[in-house]
């Protein structure tokens, strides 16, 4: 699922990039922080949400060839997430049951 934030093209990027860690060149063991440039879905009126995502690997110095796959490790803006505990009168620490 696409959250609200993403539909809306907000976009968090971390901040947290030390320069020791800018030194590295950027791989599998050193992600690169991008953004989504295109995010369009395929199958509308489906109820299967499946999306064509375009990133923005600008000064990154890698390059994505089709059939080369890659890996997402999302993140959330501080900022929203504590709106949104604070208007569901959430600490974010509840546990949430698992879907049966």
């Amino acid at each position: 699922m696409i959250s609200p934030t993403a539909r809306a093209g907000i976009r968090y990027i971390p901040a947290d990039m030390s320069a020791e860690a800018t030194e590295k060149p950027y791989g599998r063991t050193h992600p690169f922080p991008s953004h989504i440039k295109l995010n369009r879905r395929l199958n509308p009126g489906s109820d299967k949400d499946t999306r064509h995502l375009e990133l923005d690997l600008v000064g990154s110095g890698l390059t994505y060839e089709v059939g080369e796959s890659l890996a997402v490790h999302a993140s959330n803006d501080p900022a929203l997430v504590d709106e949104i505990l604070r208007a569901i009168g959430a600490t974010g620490d509840e546990l949430v049951p698992a879907a049966s």
